[in-house]
């Protein structure tokens, strides 16, 4: 774990494995929630990893924020055009 301004950085991974695999989570809850890792799996995919929900389970966030969760996975979203 690192401080870096308003955001921290994390180091995620299980103790089992080797430091060299584990992934890096940066955390910023400043004016709008800001997470990322550096796996990508959001970017690329659009679903947020383990890592990054782990995160926000131990800062207590309780509500994912609405810029994480994709139009496609919204109930409205049927009524829209929405690509994939």
């Amino acid at each position: 774990m690192e401080q870096d301004g308003p955001g921290v950085k994390y180091l995620v991974g299980e103790f089992s494995e080797s430091k060299d695999t584990w992934k890096k989570v940066n955390y910023q809850n400043s004016a709008e929630l800001n997470v990322s890792c550096n796996c990508a799996l959001f970017e690329i995919e659009g679903i947020l990893c383990t890592r990054i929900l782990c995160i926000l389970w131990r800062n207590h966030v309780t509500h994912i924020p609405e810029s994480y969760i994709p139009q496609r996975w919204m109930l409205d979203a049927r009524y829209k055009n929405v690509a994939n």
